[in-house]
């Protein structure tokens, strides 16, 4: 091999075990400077509480009704005929009394007219009847007619006074149709829908309007029956709804058991100048005792876990050694506004971090802020705050 091929070889060996070289120092420098900045990397501040086992929790238990009217009816007349007219649309408010709508009675009048007639004719031949009876007894008194011709003309008056008894009935009757053809507001309330119009051909009772008290309403709720012994009739309860919290009245319970919900008709009465409107969904809230060993925790010491169970973070260690986090397992039973109630592998009075839990995982260095009890705590001599 020439010389000057062997010494360029050499040269270009030497220069690539130069960069290797190179290579690998600043890796291992830099891999050292990132092993020393995670050692001297301070532990993370958090607020932790004491958590305490109790033997019970309070809930708002609710309980799902609905607002109706007091009075909801549908009217129709008590007479059959053709609908003049329907004075109200839906949607109109109405007072007591007031005509809503009424029936052609051209028939009904000219039977008025004929009965008012028949009264008249009868009258003019129980008054001819009337004199012919006291005729008829002066003549039997002379002896010039029989007794047989008295019965007569008395049993015929009495026979037209029967006749003119009856028609003046058809006359009354004549009359209450008349009535009974105008359809009127039997409490103040809401014209809920117009069943039948103008031109229409309606039976006896055919419904023609659907009218809503709108001065009383009523909610029916569902009440399991273990709670519904515990109202009390005239007590006064909050009512959830769309807009608000409402105060029921209640009016009574109703003695059956509702097969499908297995509940019970709790009846409240409510204030009809609330926001409330038939049909609408109202809510029963009722506080109830749970009967369960668990304790309180703050919704952000929680961590979701597997299988539908959550885990906490705990205080491990001392101020000498330093406090890391450990994982804890719990099963929430309640959910309240910011808070949970929850059972399972903690110990009474366990240190439970409540606070940048997301940021930390079991083994991480912490340095507790406070006592447990939300006391903070000065930092020791070794720069540990002590628990």
């Amino acid at each position: 091999m020439p010389p000057i091929k062997f010494i360029r070889r050499q040269s270009l060996i030497a220069v690539l075990i130069a960069i290797g070289s190179s290579v690998v120092a600043t890796r291992l420098i830099y891999a050292g400077a990132t092993t020393e900045g995670a050692q001297q990397q301070p532990p993370l501040p958090v607020q932790v509480m004491a958590f305490s086992y109790v033997e019970g929790y309070e809930r708002t238990a609710e309980f799902v009704g609905l607002v109706r009217a007091d009075n909801e009816s549908a009217l129709g007349f008590e007479v059959g005929g053709t609908i003049d007219d329907v004075r109200v649309r839906e949607g109109a408010v109405v007072v007591k009394g007031d005509e809503l709508a009424y029936l052609n009675t051209d028939r009904r009048q000219a039977q008025l007219a004929a009965a008012r007639a028949d009264v008249k004719r009868l009258d003019a031949q129980l008054e001819l009847a009337g004199l012919q009876r006291r005729r008829t007894a002066d003549l039997t008194a002379e002896g010039l007619a029989s007794a047989q011709a008295l019965d007569d003309a008395r049993l015929n008056e009495a026979a037209l006074q029967a006749a003119r008894e009856a028609s003046q009935a058809a006359v009354h009757v004549a009359e209450l149709e008349l009535t009974k053809s105008r359809l009127t507001a039997p409490y103040n309330g809401v014209v809920a829908a117009r069943l039948a119009e103008r031109g229409s051909v309606v039976n006896p009772g055919t419904p023609v309007l659907r009218l809503i008290a709108s001065d009383s309403f009523e909610a029916i709720v569902g009440v399991p029956l273990d709670h519904s012994d515990q109202l009390r009739i005239g007590a006064s309860y909050p009512l959830k709804t769309r807009s608000g919290t409402i105060d029921g009245t209640l009016t009574g319970l109703r003695a059956d058991l509702d097969a499908s919900t297995l509940t019970v008709g709790a009846v409240f009465s409510i204030d009809a100048r609330s926001s409330t409107r038939p049909g609408e969904t109202v809510l029963l809230q009722q506080a109830e005792w749970v009967a369960t060993r668990g304790g309180w925790l703050p919704l952000s010491a929680l961590l979701e876990g597997d299988r539908g169970l959550w885990n906490v973070l705990t205080l491990s260690g001392d101020a000498a050694t330093g406090y890391t986090a450990q994982r804890e397992a719990v099963e929430v039973l309640y959910t309240g506004a910011d808070r949970v109630f929850v059972r399972g592998t903690l110990k009474n009075g366990s240190p439970v971090i409540t606070t940048g839990v997301h940021r930390l995982s079991p083994g991480s260095q912490v340095a507790p802020a406070n006592d447990g009890t939300g006391v903070a705590r000065l930092p020791t001599k070794t720069g540990a705050p002590a628990l």
